[in-house]
């Protein structure tokens, strides 16, 4: 049963409230049958408007998430010739736990509060997340980002192929299209006949590096999608999740000895950007994985492709090739058939 056609629990949970309470006021006024079918009537129509919503909403804050991703790569790239990526993943995490916790603590100290299993699916998710981002921004060192991007955007083959052994999530054939269609569009945005014309040390390292990256960014979609599935709130996951981070790159930062401080306040200021748009894209996509499958958020997702070859073009002044063009449509219309589907189902 793919996500698209499920409700929020809140959503299915109120609706069922209100027409047990119709249902007995009906029985007591008149018991008959026209009442009951229209109630059911009723129910039905309310069911179909907020799938409607709630699947165009979640498909919405992905995008959103998406756009918060590209930015994050090239703030990122901008910063790597100053600071570390050690340092810049330690900060990043340190502002997204400063960002939480204002909305834990309107929310009540009880929000701090997760059973020891889900503490052990947080400080995992976490910890790939670490290792993901120290990966993704030391490639960043020896590749553009557009291709780093298209590289680890490879993301939705692999979630799918890890959902399906260890969550069973099932895919549709327009899921397993989407599925080579991105990958196909990816391969075409790395460009192999220019990866392969550079030096072989820097292609190889940069490689392994993004794919190393992507292999365990896949695995950190998985535990966030577990964290969904129990319901924890999006703030407190991201919460733990940024403070683990923080410590693992804190630490190897000292170990090191990585540490340093830049020297201008703009660039601060583009580094504590970073952080917040991290911390909200986390949100977003933690919110998205309550209702939705690790594969459509990560195949969603990979939207962030196109946005961040256009980005890279406004902002870096880098123009994208046409293998750039090219593999962009295709990643778009992968999107698209996935957003398709969750509004058809």
């Amino acid at each position: 049963m793919t996500t698209g056609s499920r409700l929020c629990i809140m959503d299915q949970e109120y609706l069922k409230k209100e027409q047990e309470s119709l249902l007995s006021n009906s029985e007591l006024d008149t018991g008959t049958d026209k009442k009951h079918l229209c109630i059911s009537k009723l129910y039905a129509a309310s069911k179909l408007v907020l799938h409607e919503m709630n699947s165009r909403k979640t498909l919405g804050v992905i995008v959103i998430a998406a756009v918060l991703n590209a930015l994050r790569g090239i703030m990122s790239k901008v910063l790597l010739d100053d600071i570390h990526p050690l340092e810049m993943a330690c900060i990043e995490r340190t502002v997204m736990c400063l960002c939480s916790i204002p909305f834990l603590l309107w929310k009540g100290l009880s929000s701090f509060k997760v059973s020891w299993s889900q503490c052990g699916l947080i400080v995992s998710s976490g910890t790939t997340h670490a290792v993901s981002s120290i990966l993704l921004l030391i490639s960043y060192q020896t590749l553009e980002v557009g291709y780093v991007t298209a590289i680890i955007s490879t993301r939705p083959v692999f979630v799918a192929i890890f959902g399906a052994l260890f969550l069973r999530e099932q895919l549709s054939r327009l899921d397993v299209a989407s599925v080579f269609l991105t990958f196909t569009g990816l391969i075409i945005l790395a460009n192999p006949v220019d990866l392969f014309t550079r030096p072989q040390d820097t292609l190889i390292e940069g490689i392994l590096l993004a794919i190393s990256s992507t292999l365990f960014a896949a695995s950190n979609s998985l535990a966030k999608r577990l964290i969904g599935v129990q319901k924890i709130d999006p703030q407190t996951a991201v919460f733990y999740n940024a403070f683990t981070s923080a410590m693992i790159s804190g630490v190897s930062c000292t170990i090191f000895g990585n540490w340093s401080i830049l020297d201008s306040w703009f660039k601060r200021a583009i580094l504590i950007s970073e952080g917040i748009a991290s911390y909200l894209a986390n949100v977003c996509i933690f919110w998205a994985l309550w209702t939705e499958s690790a594969f459509h958020v990560t195949a969603v997702g990979a939207i962030k492709i196109p946005i961040a070859f256009l980005l890279q073009f406004l902002i870096l002044s880098v123009m994208p090739d046409i293998y750039g063009i090219v593999g962009s449509v295709l990643v778009i219309l992968s999107v698209v058939g996935i957003a398709y589907q969750s509004e058809t189902e």
